[in-house]
């Protein structure tokens, strides 16, 4: 038994939900007994019963409602101006007495109650103006089509014009003061209006629109604020559903901006997200195994779990895990064993139109695709019902995840949205046929074995990013597959800024130097780990505690290294075969993986797919290292000895991966076999690997520098991941801050540090042994720089700096002695992190040696600059450095580092190609000149940078071909004037680039520079440096400086004056005498100056 409500009759009996044909007929007698046209209706029963061609009611219905659809519309909009014409004209008009139609039923608009009241007649009638009428609906469709065109209609006008306030109003209060006033003016109150529409569907009525309907008993003003209600509902829900369907609109076009800007609008007019929150009821009532009704009203957890998360709703419908696409290529095709009879029945209806247009549309293909013997010898029938059904399956747990993700700002939520969704897309990439995705990882962004939260949003691209694709998902019909299909794939599509940054990150990686830096430093820092291994071994066993590093374990951790370097042959060859690494955390730090698609993406991503496979190779031998030590730790602490049988096979069973077997339970059965071997308990074993693998992990992270970053630096990687802009500034974060703590834990510094702190065990030997390994290094660096033997970063006076560069020192360099008594420089500062530590040592070296008892209280201070310098200078911090400076000293910094970010455009390996090509250092004083100069071939047309000398300066090569190699080489230069200077520790600047407060054209400059350069240098090398008068003065320097000074000045002097002519200048007397005077002195120097010949007349 059921109970409807039917408008004249109210609560009405039925056997079922649904009315049968006799109750309908019972109804309507009922009816018709209430009715003053009872015979009629009783007539129409009759005629029903008599009629067997007669159609019934339903199908009366269904086939009236099409002829009513367009006179309805017109019947909606007459009837809302007829109601807006009585409340603005009628009503007033009657309520003053005027009418406007006379006695002939014809307008009369002269005709005035004063009229009316000249002629005696003052009992005539009031009629209203009123529009042709439209037959009423006699269908229910035709009514809901009258009623809602009746409201829609004026509705949007009435947007319109409210819109004219943009910026007052917000979106919902626009709509619902559009509602009010379109239902006010276009609906008499007790008429009947959308209320009581609904009233007339039992399934639809409620508490709610049964206040609203109309009430005969009600007053105008009770029934005015009735309409105002439901007015004010009316529009929530139109901002609601048009923004939704304006925002689904936009992403199909790809505008995710405006889209989201629509969704906005749509989730601020509609709060309460009903059957948002009973989505995630259902799926949290699923995972907990509790009634829904448990959950229904409790909020949504905002933090999300940290642990592990449960599997994906794909993978509990299939019933295993998903890992790659090869999964979803097995799943498809076990179709007959898993689903026999739905497949039976399928098979009958495989080649039907309805079908192959339903595959073409969900799938992205055509109709010929989809028939085409290409597709159907890949996927047999059976594959594609199961396409077709994941698909959709996969489509409503998509859905589902992006709602939970937006209600809940969960992390966690988040990165399974961004998983579900990488499923989604490479299972269509799957129906498509796209066998070049095969085997591609796709739990990336599930729980990482020591990864931070933070680090992995990052890496899908940012919060913010995911944030919008949750709350874009949410929007969507999951039923309607193809929809879901086609807007995944615009969500998982790049933006033109990510395009951007890949390319432009990958032009920076171009270069063959940072190729050979990476692969030299990894090796380096493995090989270092060994000797620091072996020192904890030491500390451990003069300490004689149980948990401490043996001798035996630095050995297999050593043979690790060896083990390593095999199997990551293998595993870089895939990397750089699928363009994906084992690990998310790479040095790469891209905002989005593969943004740019096909053959031209794989050519553009190179370099950082280079890099990934490079770092890969030596993350095995990390992983292998630590794996090797773990496994002879436990056989050690398990009380075997180690030349036992048993100890070797208690170190493979910790090492080798947990048994799978053919389902959960027999891989259950398995790990318990294992665990009484190793006499341990399956759960100890479980969690004894969980650990093993976690150390191993991190390891290889360490060693390549690749750790998932924590405090500060994490959240400033987090702000490059959600800002291009700071991406533009630090492009790489995660790198060089592990690189520079690696660094800082091997250096006295390294006892502060935070996760060294209670620290014990092994845990504390290992870091004690590297403390005491970088002591030893760097005690040995110091002793090589008192020696000569090692140069730090020299003097911080740029000047000073620039008079030992023309002598071809080199900072941070070893120093070899040549047999012709010429010093080699050979650069470590770019090999990392053994540069930071050898570096700093040699700077606390100099700075020691050269303080005296005034200075010791400023030795903090120039420690300090020291440190800063040495990391400042790094490569992977300038970008930082740079703009800081631009920042505090604009009119000095900002044009320079402008024209060096626009520099960055042109990839590093074609500048790295233009410097071996022409390693001379080019004046570049526009962003043009910048870009040429890291052009090939193009660079050769710039000037020139010339020295203090006049000379070009020359960049040093490398240490092997000059193409790749990051040691920079140079060979001593023996000039006397250069070295008298040094000696004098006396640096003169470089000339200004104005003259007489005029701005020295660029090619006008170095021209100038170079005249005057050469001219001193011959100077002072032929008459100075080398007079036997001047070497007298040697115990009174400051009588040599100022004759050197005095030189310098004058033929500055010289060149200004030239360069006055040059300019179009006045050329002044004291011009003329200066250059007659060198004339007459020194004239192979007056020729050497190539003096148009114009001029030269007059110096006679």
């Amino acid at each position: 038994m059921g109970t409807i409500q039917v408008k004249g009759l109210g609560n009405y009996e039925i056997a079922g939900d649904v009315p049968t044909e006799a109750e309908r007929q019972a109804m309507l007698q009922a009816l018709a007994e209430k009715t003053p046209a009872k015979q009629a209706i009783n007539n129409a029963l009759q005629e029903r019963q008599t009629s067997v061609s007669t159609p019934s009611i339903a199908e009366e219905e269904d086939a009236s409602f099409l002829n009513e659809v367009v006179p309805q519309l017109a019947g909606g909009i007459r009837d809302a101006a007829q109601s807006a014409l009585n409340l603005i004209v009628n009503r007033p008009a009657k309520a003053a007495g005027i009418s406007f139609i006379n006695e002939e039923g014809n307008y009369d608009f002269d005709y005035t109650p004063m009229a009316e009241r000249a002629s005696g007649n003052t009992n005539r009638a009031f009629k209203p103006l009123e529009f042709p009428t439209v037959n009423p609906a006699k269908t229910t469709g035709g009514n809901v089509i009258r009623t809602m065109s009746q409201f829609f209609v004026p509705y949007l006008g009435a947007m319109k014009v409210i819109g004219v306030g943009k910026g007052v109003l917000g979106n919902l209060a626009k709509a619902e003061g559009a509602a009010i006033l379109t239902e006010q003016v276009v609906f008499d109150p007790f008429d009947e209006k959308l209320a009581d529409l609904i009233q007339d569907f039992p399934a639809l009525s409620n508490p709610i629109t049964e206040y609203l309907q109309t009430d005969d008993d009600d007053t105008e003003r009770d029934a005015r604020f009735k309409l105002a209600l439901e007015s004010a509902g009316l529009g929530a829900m139109f901002v609601t559903i048009s923004s939704a369907i304006k925002g689904l609109t936009q992403l199909k076009k790809g505008n995710h901006n405006q889209a989201l800007d629509e969704i906005n609008k749509s989730e601020k007019a509609n709060l309460d997200d009903v059957s948002g929150e009973r989505s995630i009821a259902e799926i949290k009532a699923e995972q907990q195994g509790v009634p829904v009704e448990k959950i229904i009203g409790s909020p949504v957890s905002k933090g999300g779990p940290k642990s592990q998360p449960s599997p994906l709703p794909l993978e509990k419908y299939v019933g295993r895990d998903i890992q790659s696409t090869k999964d979803l290529q097995d799943i498809l095709g076990s179709v007959e064993t898993t689903k026999k009879a739905e497949l039976d029945y399928y098979n009958s209806e495989v080649r039907t139109k309805e079908h192959v247009k339903a595959l073409a549309q969900e799938s992205g293909l055509t109709p010929e695709q989809i028939l085409s013997k290409d597709f159907t010898d890949l996927w047999n029938d059976g594959a594609q019902y199961r396409m077709r059904e994941l698909m959709a399956e996969s489509a409503i747990g998509l859905r589902d995840l992006a709602v939970i993700a937006r209600n809940s700002g969960s992390e966690t939520d988040l990165l399974r949205l961004k998983d579900a969704l990488d499923m989604h897309v490479a299972l269509q990439g799957q129906v498509k046929a796209m066998r070049a995705e095969t085997g591609r990882a796709l739990r990336q962004w599930r729980y990482v074995v020591g990864a931070n939260i933070d680090e992995m949003l990052g890496a899908a691209g940012g919060k913010g990013n995911m944030n919008d694709i949750a709350k874009i998902l949410s929007t969507i019909d999951p039923k309607n597959v193809a929809n879901v299909n086609q807007i995944a794939n615009k969500l998982n599509d790049p933006t033109l800024s990510d395009k951007f940054m890949e390319v432009w990150i990958n032009g920076l990686l171009s270069g063959p130097q940072t190729h050979a830096v990476n692969i030299l430093s990894n090796v380096l820092t493995g090989l270092w780990s060994i000797p620091e291994n072996y020192l904890a071994a030491g500390i451990g066993a003069l300490k004689r505690t149980p948990d401490r590093v043996t001798f035996g374990e630095a050995n297999v951790r050593a043979f690790g290294y060896l083990q390593g370097a095999k199997e990551g042959i293998s595993l870089a060859k895939k990397t750089f075969l699928t363009e994906t690494p084992s690990d998310i955390f790479s040095k790469l730090e891209a905002r989005r993986e593969k943004a740019i698609k096909g053959t031209l993406g794989k050519f553009i991503r190179l370099p950082g797919r280079a890099l990934m496979t490079s770092d890969e190779f030596f993350k095995a031998i990390g992983y292998r290292m630590e794996l090797n030590a773990q496994g002879y730790r436990s056989a050690i602490k398990a009380g075997l000895k180690p030349n036992d049988r048993k100890f070797a096979e208690h170190m493979k069973g910790v090492m080798d991966d947990l048994p799978l077997g053919k389902n959960k339970a027999e891989t259950e059965e398995l790990i318990k076999a294992k665990a009484k071997t190793l006499n341990m308990s399956a759960s100890e074993l479980k969690e004894l690997k969980k650990e093993v693998n976690l150390k191993a992990t991190n390891n290889a992270r360490y060693l390549t520098f690749t750790k998932p970053l924590e405090g500060m630096s994490r959240h400033i990687s987090k702000l490059t991941t959600e800002s291009p802009m700071t991406k533009l500034i630090a492009p790489f974060i995660r790198t060089p801050v592990n690189i520079v703590r690696f660094a800082a834990e091997r250096t006295p510094f390294g006892v502060f540090m935070r996760e060294h702190k209670g620290l014990k065990g092994a845990a504390k030997d290992t870091q004690q042994a590297k403390l005491a390994f970088g002591a030893m290094v760097g005690a040995s660096t110091a002793a090589m720089a008192a020696q000569g033997k090692i140069t730090g970063s020299g003097p911080s006076d740029p000047n000073a700096m620039r008079m030992l560069r023309l002598t071809k020192w080199q900072p941070y360099s070893f120093v070899i002695d040549q047999e012709d008594g010429t010093k080699r420089y050979l650069a470590y500062n770019r090999v990392e992190p053994l540069g930071i530590i050898l570096g700093l040592s040699a700077d606390f070296s100099d700075i020691a040696g050269s303080l005296n008892d005034e200075d010791a209280d400023s030795m903090g201070a120039r420690i300090g600059a020291s440190i800063s310098k040495n990391l400042t200078d790094k490569t992977f911090f300038r970008g930082i450095t740079d703009v800081i400076e631009a920042a505090n000293d604009p009119d000095r910094f900002f044009d320079s580092w402008s024209r060096n970010m626009a520099g960055t455009i042109v990839p590093t390996g074609l500048a790295q190609a233009a410097r071996t090509i022409d390693p001379v250092v080019r004046d570049t004083q526009g962003y043009m000149d910048k870009l040429k100069s890291r052009i090939p071939g193009y660079s050769q047309t710039l000037e020139a940078r010339p020295n203090l000398w006049g000379e070009p300066i020359i960049m040093s090569g490398g240490l092997g071909p000059d193409i790749i190699s990051p040691i920079y080489s140079s060979f001593s230069k023996n000039d006397p004037v250069s070295n008298e200077l040094i000696r004098l520790k006396y640096s003169p600047s470089m000339p200004q680039r104005s003259i007489d407060g005029v701005k020295i054209p660029p090619d006008l400059y170095n021209r100038f520079v170079r005249r005057a350069g050469k001219l001193a240098h011959t100077i002072l090398e032929k008459n100075v440096v080398s007079n036997p008068g001047y070497k007298k003065l040697d115990k009174l320097p400051s009588t040599q400086v100022t004759q050197i000074k005095k030189v310098i000045e004058e033929t500055r002097a010289i060149a200004s004056a030239i360069l006055r002519i040059e300019m179009g200048m006045v050329f002044k007397q004291k011009d003329a005498d200066v250059l007659r005077d060198i004339r007459k002195s020194d004239p192979e120097a007056f020729e050497s100056l190539n003096i148009p010949e114009q001029y030269k007349k007059n110096l006679r």
